[in-house]
């Protein structure tokens, strides 16, 4: 028997969709969503990372401003962190031949991405700085700091790029 990840009725083990509509997915499948909510959770937080270092540039002399950051930021990586490592973990266990029944129902779920530590319209624009990054600095590691320049760069790059939400007011 399986369990559906959705309303927890059991199913039988041959059942390729629940009585509540639920679509099971096989391990591979689960696997390859798991895998790209990683990636894009990891753009979210690079991207994330670029913005407060752009806000360390601009605010330089705005002590308040540069304290608030810090806290915020702090706090969405730490967050981000144990999200993507809960997933990460989730994602080798999912690559073992016989994963566990609850195994493949918190995969399913994908609970720890449902309520991401960030709004989703700055979700949009942390995508968009890490997709600018990508196309100025190509295959450039991550973990190497911008000189200002290249950040001034990167934020000319990504305001060519920005179309505004409407849902958001323009911003």
């Amino acid at each position: 028997m399986k369990r559906c990840p959705q309303c927890k009725l059991s199913n039988p083990d041959t059942a390729q969709r629940c009585e509540c509509r639920y679509t099971f997915k096989s391990n591979s499948q689960l696997a390859e969503e798991l895998g790209a909510a990683i990636n894009r959770y990891e753009d979210v937080l690079f991207g994330i990372r670029l913005y407060h270092r752009q806000i360390e540039v601009l605010y330089s002399q705005d002590a308040y401003i540069l304290k608030t950051s810090e806290y915020h930021f702090k706090h969405i990586v730490r967050r981000g962190g144990k999200a993507l490592s809960k997933a990460r973990k989730l994602l080798r266990r999912l690559e073992q031949r016989t994963p566990s029944a609850r195994t493949l129902a918190k995969a399913a779920a994908l609970k720890f991405f449902l309520s991401p530590p960030w709004r989703s319209d700055m979700e949009e624009r942390a995508l968009l700085l890490a997709q600018t990054y990508q196309k100025l600095f190509g295959d450039r590691p991550r973990d190497v700091p911008l000189t200002p320049e290249e950040h001034g760069q990167l934020m000319d790059e990504a305001a060519e790029r920005w179309e505004p939400n409407e849902s958001f007011g323009g911003w």
